[in-house]
C-alpha cells in the first residue's frame, strides 16, 4: 500500500530524482577518458567517426567500454546535481576496467595528469572509505562499473577490494559470469548489481535500415558466425540445423587477438541482410551477441539457461525481453525439419 514504480517517463520521478557525478579528484574522469582516447587513437564514441573503434580495438575489449559512452552523457544529464546533499545516486566515476587499458600513456595528453595505477587506487580507495556520504549506506548508493571478465582490485587491508565489497552498487554485464562476480562477492551475492548492455560494434550500430537489405538479397534469412565447440550454448546443434532450413549463413569462427575491422564490417551487413540469428550464450549465461542483432534488427534467438536470463538482461522494468527475442534453453529443442 502507498508504493508504485516510478519508470524514466513518470513526472515525478523525472523532476525529483538526482544523481552526483563523483568526477573530481582523485577519481579524475574525464582526464581518464581524455587520456583512453589519445591511448588507442579513438574519438568519443557520439563522433562520426566511431568506427574507429572497430578498427583500433579487439572486440574483448570495445565490448567493455560502458564506462567510454557513459560518462559524457552524465557530464551534461539534466538530473546530474553538484549538491551531495540532493543525491539519490552516485556514480563513481572510475573504473578498474578503463584504467586497464591505459598502459602507454602517451606523452603531452591527459595521460601526464594521472598518477600510476596502484597511487591512483588508493585514492580513490582512501576518499571512499572516509567520505560521510559512502559511509552511510556501506556504498549501497555509490554505483561503480565492474563490467569485464578477470577485472580486479588490489586486495590489500583497506584498499578498495575492502571498501567496494561492503556492498557497493556494481554495474555490469552479467550477474552470473564466475569471472566477474568472484572478483566483488559480497555485492553480487546480495543483487546490488545493474545490468547493463555490451557495447556493440559501431558498424552493427548504424542508421540503415534493414528492411532495405532484405529486398535487395532475399535468399540470406539465418546468420551465425562464431565457435561452434564451445562448453555451453548447445552450439553444435547450429550444424544439425542449417542442414534442415533454406538460407542459413552459418560459419564456425574464433577472433583473434587483433582488430578485425572487415569482419565486423561484412558480419554487420549479413545480420542487416538476415532476419533471425541465433544468440547462443558463451563463458557467460549472455552474449554481445544479442545486442548486435538487436542493433541490426535481427531477431536473435537466444541459447541460455532460463532461470538464469530472468534476471540477467539490462533494464528489465523497461524492455519487455519476450517481445524483443526468442529464447530457448537449448537449440536442441529446435527441429530443423
Amino acid at each position: 500500500v502507498g508504493w508504485r514504480r516510478k519508470t524514466l517517463d513518470d513526472p515525478h520521478f523525472r523532476k525529483h530524482f538526482k544523481f552526483y557525478l563523483l568526477d573530481e579528484a582523485p577519481f579524475r574522469t574525464f582526464d581518464a577518458l581524455d587520456c583512453f582516447y589519445a591511448e588507442w587513437k579513438v574519438p568519443p564514441m557520439s563522433s562520426k567517426d566511431r568506427y574507429l573503434y572497430d578498427d583500433r580495438l579487439t572486440l574483448t575489449q570495445r565490448l567493455y567500454l560502458q564506462e567510454v559512452a557513459l560518462w559524457p552523457v552524465l557530464r551534461d544529464h539534466p538530473m546530474r546535481t553538484k549538491n551531495k546533499d540532493e543525491a539519490h545516486l552516485f556514480v563513481i566515476g572510475w573504473s578498474p576496467t578503463i584504467m586497464q587499458q591505459l598502459r602507454k600513456r602517451p606523452k603531452k595528453t591527459a595521460c601526464d595528469r594521472l598518477p600510476t595505477y596502484a597511487k591512483w587506487e588508493r585514492e580513490v580507495a582512501d576518499y571512499l572509505r572516509n567520505d560521510p556520504h559512502y559511509k552511510r549506506n556501506k556504498g549501497q548508493d555509490h554505483l561503480i562499473g565492474f563490467t569485464k571478465y578477470g577485472t580486479g582490485v588490489g586486495k590489500e587491508p583497506g584498499g578498495l577490494y575492502d571498501v567496494l565489497n561492503e556492498g557497493s552498487l556494481i554495474m555490469s554485464t552479467d550477474r552470473h559470469f564466475w569471472s566477474v562476480y568472484h572478483n566483488l562477492p559480497k555485492p553480487f551475492r546480495y543483487g546490488n548489481v545493474i545490468i547493463v548492455p555490451y557495447v556493440a560494434s559501431t558498424r552493427a550500430d548504424d542508421d540503415a535500415p534493414p528492411e532495405s537489405f532484405r529486398k535487395d538479397d532475399k535468399k540470406l534469412w539465418y546468420y551465425f558466425r562464431g565457435v561452434y565447440n564451445r562448453r555451453a550454448g548447445s552450439r553444435g546443434k547450429l550444424v544439425d540445423i542449417a542442414q534442415h532450413i533454406t538460407g542459413a549463413d552459418f560459419g564456425d569462427y574464433r577472433m583473434g587477438r587483433t582488430p578485425e575491422p572487415d569482419l565486423l564490417k561484412s558480419s554487420a551487413e549479413r545480420m542487416r541482410h538476415s532476419a533471425v540469428c541465433p544468440c547462443p550464450q558463451g563463458d557467460a549465461p549472455t552474449s554481445g551477441r544479442m545486442f548486435e542483432a538487436i542493433a541490426t534488427g535481427c531477431v536473435p534467438i537466444v541459447s541460455s539457461p532460463m532461470h538464469l536470463m530472468k534476471t540477467d538482461l539490462p533494464f528489465p522494468s523497461l524492455v519487455d525481453w519476450d517481445s524483443v527475442a526468442l529464447h530457448t534453453e537449448s537449440y536442441g529443442m529446435i527441429d530443423g525439419r
